[in-house]
């Protein structure tokens, strides 16, 4: 008597908890060796392969979507696996450390960047110790070329604030 093992459609999401930040994400089958791969990806997009790939899907954006592989092996035998993919906000966060004030539209503003940001406040001030700038929005530089200090309190959308200093410089 000859047992015949069952197929298995296993697959790993490298990276398993992605992001926007990624660029891609990777779907791998765990076992090699079938006949014939078959991917649905959500409703639109359908790949078959003769042999064992990795199908890699580019991020531009969050979403959630279904990806599920069928596989078959010599014998005609199939089996199917489904998952659900959540691509998640970027956790990448930015605070410039230059802008300019020449008003061509480039590096014009100052202010922290992030996909969590929910909300900050500053304060920058000139080497003198002297205040220019406090608010709770971007600061446009219409002072003199030099080296500022900001102070910045940031709060994310989970809630969670912290704090941040540093020097900002100030180019034409």
């Amino acid at each position: 008597m000859h047992v015949i093992q069952n197929p298995d459609a296993l697959f790993d999401i490298i990276p398993q908890n992605p992001t926007v930040d990624n660029g891609s994400i990777e779907l791998s089958p765990k076992n090699k060796g079938y006949n014939k791969y078959i991917w649905q990806i959500g409703n639109d997009l359908k790949i078959q392969h003769l042999y064992w790939s990795i199908v890699r899907l580019p991020v531009f954006d969050t979403s959630t979507f279904r990806a599920t592989l069928t596989v078959k092996n010599k014998y005609g035998c199939t089996d199917t696996v489904s998952q659900t993919i959540k691509i998640a906000e970027s956790d990448a966060f930015y605070i410039p450390n230059a802008v300019s004030n020449n008003s061509d539209g480039l590096n014009d503003e100052f202010a922290p960047y992030g996909w969590k940001v929910e909300s900050y406040n500053m304060i920058i001030v000139a080497r003198t110790y002297r205040l220019v700038y406090q608010g709770c929005t971007p600061w446009h530089p219409i002072h003199e070329e030099g080296v500022y200090v900001y102070l910045m309190k940031v709060k994310f959308n989970d809630g969670s604030e912290k704090y941040y200093k540093g020097n900002l410089h100030v180019l034409k």
